[in-house]
Formats: structure tokens, sequence, C-alpha cells
């Protein structure tokens, strides 16, 4: 139970007063009696800095209906323009050449750029960004591969030095970018995994503001362009001039200059005329300035006041702004962005690195005061321009401790809003957090998750709250090319029910781009009336349209055969009209599949098909449509026909002939076993795994074939592993991870059991995947098999494949059509 904090406790500290003791207002938050914003309104508001519409990350309520399974949801436009940038690759960075080259030199076609997601406001997008420029210097350099160790080679690298920086606004509409100002003088700042240039703009009265990589402040007319002022944030700003001096000199001796990860993270924001951005001093607080809106000049500044990971909530009451801030050194206060002086501090309080999410009346901090790597405890605080008090906090026991330290420290949030408080907590090793929804009022649980293991149904990271429901994606710190899909899903946040939306107990979401990250600080993601915009990892810039479509309908049925191999393939397919406006299909997670995932699908989800190629009339769905496997994807020609509430049709699939065929032959061996069992040699003690189970009258034949897939330089081993029910098979699947990631189909209707030994064809299709393989469409092997398996369940035996004929597979499909709901 959450512990009561007597008022009397002295946690708050008044430093200046006023007469403010109105009534709370957080404009234009709508409270739980209050209707949504119409839609216009929330479109003209849009996200106008980090903070969202409020100030506290949350997103305004429209009237606008969005869809209720965000498989539906629809890729809107992608923009033309990658000049944003890539924003965080990784470690191996600027490991050798042909990495510097790719990121910053003469021919780099994206480059990192800032790390801060887009703002939005009026009908168009503001990005702040920067991109290389300056003279091309040319000096040695080693010629290291990733995680490459030892010394290499070195050879002519060309790089720069210098960057412009940008302020970009595109047509909220279109993504076509309507403007684009570049001011030269700038400075590559870039980082690789860690320690970005991570600074958000925001816009206010028809003007954009932003940061760019040395430290200047930049006033723009929000619909031209056009410059207004320029001043900067002070000594980091002369610090960073003579870091590009230092710089230039050095790349003029000879010398590969790899560029700095300044770790800057405060985003700008706006409060009643006074331009507030951070001074960028301070290894775990930083502090703020205040300049004129109008005309740049310095209002007021303070040091050490804000976490260097956070940014000031603009927070209001009776329609004037403050700012509130928390820091490392545990401390929260409320600010007067006019004068810059404290209304208030509490002190003594845990460390705090994130960006907070108050509402009217109430913020959550981490009150648990320690500077040791302990986990935090989050508790209740109700504050006004007078003061703040103490309320309520959790319990000081292990499942409810979050991370106060970095990478995760800065990604926890307690959002405050409609009288409830939404937060995960991560809890200990042994003894796991979970989701809770609380009372804002008592700290009373109104809702739990408990914890999951599946890594997409947690409760974690980027959290659009709306109220009743919230979207969430749990891994918002690693792109897709790092362990697989993370889709965006849908959460049910009332009290009673605190879960993700599933159908049919399986998990789905949107999952349309390859998403830009951040890393310690969360790149975050507008939701603006029914519309997202993301950054992609190709330096664009990517609109979700969430928005129901009315009229939908909802085709659900079955693919028999469609994965070969496999039992019939759950899809959805929606229309609305005379467009089909989307697609998703299950594909089998590892134990339904009897085998392990690879390194870019660890998590099964439902599976996004792309409909482009489908036309409907309504009663008919027709074309190709590309069928999602998790890892790769195949064109899949469909032709379904409604009557009454059913739908029946076909399906083919072709996997297209090489421009020679390639053959491969040799020795297998392999295991029969009772079991569904998989070798796990990379296991110590554990030669072999399960995976899923078998049926009593089912056995598991797993054959390891040498060298079998010949689509490479150096050809690759295939494993084969097929379930056997004592009169058919009934599973089949192959895996090469030394080739791909991705699952490889195996139809082994051509091949006979008798006893025990195997013979006959099966026919497998390689598939690559995507991030760990080159592109390519896969090829189709036809492997003729002779094993035997001897009495200690042992099986030796030869193949013979050929690669790269021509395979069509076709199937059937049924199932019913409902109207959405």
């Amino acid at each position: 139970m959450p512990t009561p904090l007597p008022h009397a406790a002295r946690a708050s500290r008044p430093l200046l007063l006023g007469s403010l003791a109105a009534t709370l207002l957080l404009a234009p938050t709508a409270s739980a009696a209050e209707k949504p914003v119409p839609a216009a309104e929330a479109w003209r508001i849009g996200w106008p800095s980090l903070g969202g519409p409020t100030g506290n990350l949350l997103p305004l309520r429209s009237d606008t209906p969005l869809v209720t399974d965000m498989a539906q949801a629809r890729l809107a436009w992608v923009s033309e323009d990658n000049s944003i940038g890539s924003a965080k690759t990784g470690s191996q960075t600027w490991v050798g050449s042909a990495q510097v080259e790719r990121h910053i030199g003469p021919d780099a076609k994206t480059t990192k750029g800032n790390w801060a997601g887009v703002v939005v406001a009026d009908g168009r997008v503001y990005a702040s960004s920067w991109r290389p420029s300056g003279k091309v210097f040319t000096a040695p350099y080693k010629t290291n591969k990733p995680y490459q160790k030892g010394p290499t080679p070195e050879v002519p690298t060309r790089f720069r030095v210098e960057a412009e920086d940008l302020v970009i606004c595109f047509d909220a509409e279109t993504g076509k970018v309507l403007w684009k100002a570049a001011e030269p003088g700038g400075l590559i700042r870039a980082g690789g995994k860690r320690g970005g240039f991570q600074v958000a703009a925001a816009v206010d009265e028809n003007r954009v503001f932003s940061v760019g990589s040395t430290g200047r402040l930049f006033a723009h007319d929000a619909k031209t362009g056009k410059k207004l002022w320029q001043t900067d944030v002070g000594p980091a700003h002369a610090a960073a001039e003579k870091e590009k001096a230092e710089a230039l000199a050095t790349a003029e001796s000879g010398k590969v200059v790899i560029p700095d990860a300044p770790g800057w993270f405060t985003s700008v924001v706006v409060a009643d005329g006074t331009v507030v951005v951070a001074d960028f001093r301070g290894n775990t607080d930083v502090g703020l300035r205040g300049h004129d809106a109008a005309t740049g000049a310095l209002r007021w500044e303070i040091p050490g006041i804000i976490s260097r990971w956070a940014t000031p909530n603009v927070w209001r009451h009776s329609g004037k702004a403050w700012l509130l801030t928390a820091t490392s050194a545990g401390t929260l206060q409320l600010i007067d962005p006019q004068t810059g002086k404290l209304a208030w501090q509490v002190k003594g309080l845990g460390q705090n690195w994130a960006t907070l999410s108050p509402g009217e009346r109430t913020v959550m901090v981490n009150v648990r005061p320690t500077a040791k790597r302990v986990g935090g405890i989050w508790g209740a605080y109700r504050i006004s321009p007078e003061k703040a008090e103490p309320a309520w906090r959790m319990d000081d026991e292990p499942r409810n401790e979050f991370p106060t330290w970095m990478d995760d420290g800065a990604r926890q949030h307690a959002f405050v809003r409609d009288g409830k408080v939404l937060l995960a907590t991560k809890g200990t090793k042994e003894i796991p957090g979970r989701a809770l929804l609380l009372d804002e009022e008592t700290g009373k649980v109104l809702a739990e998750s408990a914890p999951r293991s599946h890594g997409a149904l947690r409760l974690s990271e980027l959290i659009l709250w709306m109220g009743d429901t919230a979207l969430c994606r749990s891994d918002h710190s690693h792109g897709a090319n790092h362990g697989g899909r993370k889709p965006i899903l849908r959460w049910h946040t009332v009290p009673g029910r605190l879960e993700p939306e599933l159908d049919n107990g399986k998990p789905g979401g949107a999952d349309l781009v390859d998403f830009d990250t951040a890393y310690e600080v969360l790149m975050w993601v507008p939701l603006v009336d029914g519309r997202m915009f993301e950054r992609l990892d190709d330096g664009r810039l990517a609109c979700y349209d969430l928005r129901a479509v009315p009229g939908a309908l909802t085709w659900s049925g079955t693919f028999d055969g469609v994965y070969p191999g496999m039992p019939p393939v759950p899809v959805r397919l929606w229309t609305a009209k005379d467009r089909v406006t989307g697609a998703k299909a299950w594909i089998p997670d590892s134990e339904e599949a009897g085998v392990p995932v690879g390194k870019v699908r660890r998590d099964a989800v439902w599976e996004r098909c792309g409909v482009d190629g489908l036309r409907t009339d309504g009663t008919r769905i027709q074309g190709t449509m590309q069928f999602s496997y998790g890892t790769h994807t195949w064109p899949v020609t469909v032709d379904l026909a409604a009557k009454g509430p059913r739908f029946r049709g076909t399906w083919s699939r072709t996997v297209p002939a090489l421009p020679s065929t390639l053959k491969a032959d040799g020795t297998l061996t392999g295991r029969v076993a009772a079991e569904r069992i998989y070798p796990t040699g990379w296991l110590k003690d554990k030669p072999w795994s399960t995976f899923g189970t078998n049926s009593a009258d089912t056995r598991t034949w797993v054959l390891q074939l040498d060298r079998a897939i010949p689509l490479r330089d150096e050809p690759k081993g295939l494993t084969l592993c097929l379930d056997h029910d004592g009169s058919r098979w009934i599973r089949a699947a192959g895996t090469a991870f030394s080739f791909s990631q991705s699952w490889h189909d195996a139809d082994p209707s051509a091949l006979k059991l008798d006893g025990d030994r195997i013979t006959g064809t099966v026919t497998v299709t390689a598939n690559i995947d995507p991030y760990l393989a080159e592109k390519s469409t896969g090829a189709a092997g036809r492997i003729t098999i002779d094993a035997k398996a001897a009495d200690d369940g042992s099986i030796t035996g030869t193949y013979a494949a050929v690669w790269g004929e021509a395979w069509t597979s076709t199937g059937t499909a049924e199932g019913t059509i409902s109207k959405e709901r």
C-alpha cells in the first residue's frame, strides 16, 4: 500500500509568493469530465516543443476516432528530404575509414545530425539538426571493421570538421519541405551509441527557436524561415568554438578528427515570451538561461537547476506559465520564466534524471535519497505556485524500484492525468516490477499488469498516454536491426484493466518503418490528432495515420500452406469501400515453429503486410500483397470472394529462378527424438534443447546438412527440423543462422519416412534477412535426402541439392467478414 505523507513535512521552502492561489489550470489539457479538443484545434496546436502541447509529454485528446488495432495504422507519407540525419548509430560508428567517410566524408548520403525528435505546430513539422560542410580533409586512418580487434593498415580517409546548423520545415499533410534555413559556422557533434547532440526546437507565436551544434541560439519565422535574431548559450558556446578551432588545426596537421560526443540533452522550451535553453555546463545537472523571445536578449540565468538529461516542464496555473525542474542532486523547484526566480524548492529527494510529467496539481518524483546505485521509489507531490507538499509515496520494497542510473535512468517516467498516475517499475533481478495505474489522490492501485517475458508486452520507454488508452513502444532506444521489430502497441489504461490490446491472445501493433532512435534520452514521437511523426534511420521523416476509417470491414481467416511446413497462417485484411487499407499475419513463434529465433526477430507479433498491390470492389479482394514472415517478405497473389458473412479464395506464391542454378552435395548428421529438439551447440553442457512440445505419437527428426547452401562465396550449413506423427509430416522448418537470421521454409510433402529411414526430396526456400545479410529475394532449393537413424537416435546420411529453380506454391484461404468495432 502507498504511504500517505503528512503535509507538515518540511519538504518545500517558499522563496517567492504572489497572488496566484486561484483555480489550477493546465490548458489545454482536458479533464475527465471535459470533451476532447476539436480535431482542427488539436491540429493547430500540434506538438510545439519536446514536452508536447501541455508541456508534460502527453498528447491532446482530439475528437478524431483512432484505430483500435494498431496494425491498421497507415503510412501517410515519407519525406524525400533526409537532411535531419540518422542520429544514434552504435558503438562501432568510428572504428574504421569506411565508417568515417560514410558519416562525415564528402560523399556521405546520410549524416548523423541532431538526435532529437521533431515538433509540430499549425500544420507544419520542424526539425533542428546539422549537416557536414566546409573543407574536406584527407588523413590516414585505420581500416578496422566493426568489432575487429588489433591494428590494421591505414588508408587515406576523407572527412570534414565543420557543419551547417539546420532548421527544416515540412508540410505536415504531405511531407514536402516548405523551407530550410542553413547557418554556416557549426561543428560536427556526433557521438556513437551515447552522448549525442539531442536538443529539440520549439515553436511559439509564429517563431521557431533552435540551438545549433556549437550553442548558437536562433529564432526563425515559422512560416518563411527568415532568421529573426541570433545569440548563444554563453560559456558553453565559447568552449565549442575553441573546440572547433582545435579540431580544424588537428585536421590541418594531417590527423583524422573523430567528432566529439557533447552529451547535450536539454531541449528548448518557450514560456510566456521567454525562450528557455540550457547552459550545457555540468556533468549531471546543468543551468538554464531565459532569453526574450522577441529579441533574444538574456533575461536571467540559473546554474545547476535541472538534470542534464531532462527538459523543463512548462506548467500552467491560472493561465500563467511556470518552469518545473528536478535535479540529480535531489531537488525539485518551480521557476518564474519571466524573472528566473524560484517560487519554491524541495530538497532531500532522490536522483531525478528524466523530464517530469506533471498533472494539474501533482508531480511524481523519486523520493528515495541515495547517491549509490540503488533503485528509486516514486512519490507524489502536490504543487502550486506557493509550495510543494508530499502527498504519498510507494512502499520501499524491491518490486517498486526503478533505475536511477544510466543507461536507463533518464527513460523513467511517471505520468499524471485525469486523477490517475501511469508508471512502470523495474524491480530487481529476484523480484521483478510491474506496470501500475494508481489513484492520483491516494496512490491506491487501480490496475496492475504483471511482469511479462515478451518484450513487446511491457509498458516502458515510449508511452503516449491519452487517458483510457496509451500507445507504447517498449524498446524505443534500439532500432529494428537490434533485436528485431519493435511495433507500437495499444494499451488499455482504465481502472481494473491495464494490459495491451491482443488479437486472439497474440500481440501486434504499428510497424511501418525502420525508425530512428537516440539512447540515454528517448527520441520522443509527436502524436497530433491521430497522426504520428517519426524520424527514420536513413534521415527521412515519416507520418503515420492512426485515424479510424469509417465503414471498415475486417476479413479474418487463414491462408493454408502460405508458410510451407507450418499450420495454416491466421490473416486479417481491412477494406473500406474500394480500398484495402491494411493487412497482418500471425507468423509462428519459437515454440509453435519448434526452432529458436534469430537476432532480428526475438518476439513474435502480428506482422504487418503490404497492401499497395491489392484492390477491392467491396465483395472481392484481388492482387498481390507483400506477405510478411517476420524477418522478410514475399509477394503473394490472392483472389478472395465474399459470400455473405464469409469469404473463400486462393493464394499463390512464386520464388523466382536465379540466373543459373547452383549445386551442393555432402553428408548430413542429426538426431531423432520424441521431444521437439534443436541443436544448441553454443550452450555449454547442453548440445540439444527443446522448443515447444510434441504430442504422444510425434517424433522430431533434425537433419544437419553441412555446406548445403551455396548462395555465398563460402557455402553455409542448413538445419532441418521435421515433425512426424506416425502417418505424415505435420511441421517443417529450416535454419541457417550463419547464412541469415531468417527461418527458411521447408516443404516436406515429397519426403518419405519408412521406419528409421528418410528418403525423397524437401523443397527449401533460403530467405535473406534485411539487416544482417545483403538484400535479395532468396532462392528455392530442391534437396534430395537419404538418411537413416541408429538405435541411439543419431542420424547419418547424404544429401544433394539444386538451388535456383523457380518454385510456385498455391493454397486456399477462407474466413469471416465483420464490421469494425
